[in-house]
């Protein structure tokens, strides 16, 4: 098989089964709602609807499902439930079990105001603070507010499963050879047997993280790339000598494989000069271009900006931000960039000036997500990956930034992990004042509502979109955007 033709597809990848935990007649959307995320996300629902009806009182039966799960979801609501032999709850009987056996809690609690509006009984007062002072991942969600649960609760289980897989914890697999040197066995002989080949696949192996995340939400990331070239394609091989980084990151590694595969086809049938210059931080988009099996013309030049060392996990290069120490997100929260740092990143900038330096520049970027009470400013989790972001929106070239509808919410987990990379009013400024653009996908009517008020209405962004199945693809760009790039969108819908 050809590199170039690989399907991210075919990945194989670790599955988690996951027992969703909750009273059932006042939370049917809500159980509904987690058992297809959970099924969309390619892990595995365990709940009361599979059990035999004889089970479903057995207490020990219960902690036994239980304990087989790899993650305890629990739903509070507005009710205990049936009660146990032993005077508990189900639900809290499963809490408890999940609470001893050490297995990965997400809690997930309609919010004080509702809960307090239902009038609860002692026993579900009791059962909701002793949750709340567990102190696990909690999350209060507005049961009236649509679709509050399903962003909340897909956003938790996406940050859980990433840090199991990340961690090594146990999951399931197919039957086929789940790490990377065993499913490169139908490589010919020599290569397999090559120990040249063997310290290659080895390295490769040590991206698992990054091999995990282009395996999450393949369906959008395939959608995106090919809504990206349908309105980019001419101007950025055509029309300008334009120079354009492609920073890590998985959604943007499908871009970069879709431009290949589109210039792969070109290149039997016309071969125009070479224009475009590419500059890349990702291991996976460099492979991708290394080992493109024809000739691309049109690309006059690709590299790496910056340099290595390259992360092992994340299969990226950060140049002079190697040496940078690593600092808390509590302390970064109180105290901004550190002083020690702020000569690593402008060395940075520097360097992404002089690789850079036409008014047809171009950064493909993407954000860990979006924080909803804070005008939408974008948050990453880690430092080193705050002063990265920086640095490029401090270039003034143009931005298009990457993001499924997921991540235009609030972080759901507590915030020790999250860094604001701007604040609110940084984030305002740059959307006024910088050319920059959004392309967005999201299966949800009230998100996509969402962003064109946003979007729309107050910063006066241009929406074009394009509707595929259930999936909306919406771009919004700023006047300064469009007459940077010179692509304008006519007609664009709002209906």
């Amino acid at each position: 098989m050809r590199f170039h033709d690989f399907d991210y597809r075919d990945l194989p990848r670790k599955k988690f089964s996951v027992f969703v935990s909750s009273t059932i007649p006042d939370l049917v959307d809500e159980r509904r709602s987690a058992y297809e995320i959970i099924s969309r996300t390619q892990n595995i629902p365990i709940g009361m609807e599979i059990f035999h009806a004889t089970h479903l009182k057995n207490g020990e039966y219960l902690r036994e499902k239980v304990r087989e799960a790899d993650i305890f979801v629990l739903i509070l609501g507005r009710r205990s439930g049936g009660t146990a032999s032993s005077g508990e709850s189900y639900t809290e009987l499963e809490y408890e079990e999940a609470k001893k056996s050490e297995k990965p809690i997400l809690a997930f609690l309609i919010d004080g105001d509702s809960f307090k509006y239902s009038e609860p009984t002692e026993r579900l007062e009791n059962f909701r603070e002793k949750v709340i002072e567990d102190d696990w991942s909690h999350v209060q969600y507005d049961p009236d507010k649509k679709d509050d649960f399903n962003i909340k609760f897909q956003h938790s289980l996406y940050s859980e499963t990433s840090r199991l897989i990340r961690e090594a914890y146990p999951g399931w697999v197919r039957s086929e050879p789940y790490d990377l040197a065993r499913s490169l066995k139908t490589l010919p002989h020599q290569i397999s047997n090559s120990p040249i080949f063997d310290d290659l696949i080895q390295a490769l192996s040590k991206l698992e993280l990054l091999a995990e995340r282009t395996n999450r939400d393949v369906d959008e990331k395939f959608a995106i790339s090919e809504f990206f070239w349908d309105k980019y394609e001419t101007e950025l091989l055509l029309n300008s000598d334009w120079k354009v980084f492609f920073e890590a990151g998985s959604t943007i590694d499908f871009i970069l494989k879709k431009l290949v595969n589109i210039l792969d086809k070109k290149s039997q049938f016309q071969r125009p000069v070479g224009r475009l210059q590419i500059f890349i931080n990702s291991v996976i988009s460099k492979l991708i271009l290394d080992l493109r099996e024809k000739t691309i013309p049109s690309i006059k030049s690709y590299s790496y900006f910056p340099d290595p060392p390259i992360r092992e996990r994340y299969g990226k290069t950060i140049g002079p931000l190697s040496n940078v120490g690593d600092v808390p997100a509590v302390q970064y929260r109180k105290t901004g960039i550190q002083d020690a740092s702020k000569k690593s990143q402008q060395r940075l900038l520097t360097e992404l000036r002089k690789k850079l330096n036409s008014d047809k520049s171009m950064c493909l970027i993407s954000f860990t997500g979006m924080f909803e009470n804070h005008g939408y400013a974008p948050f990453v989790r880690s430092y080193k990956n705050v002063l990265f972001k920086r640095s490029l929106f401090e270039h003034p070239s143009a931005k298009v930034v990457f993001a499924d509808g997921a991540k235009w919410s609030n972080p759901t987990r507590n915030l020790d992990g999250i860094y604001m990379i701007f604040s609110e009013a940084e984030w305002r400024n740059l959307l006024a004042d910088h050319p920059i653009c959004f392309i967005v996908t999201t299966y949800r009517t009230p998100r996509r509502a969402d962003l064109i008020e946003f979007f729309v209405d107050g910063k006066k962004f241009q929406l074009f979109e394009e509707v595929k199945g259930n999936l909306h693809l919406l771009h919004f760009s700023n006047q300064k955007f469009r007459e940077k790039v010179g692509v304008d969108f006519k007609g664009y819908n709002l209906d």
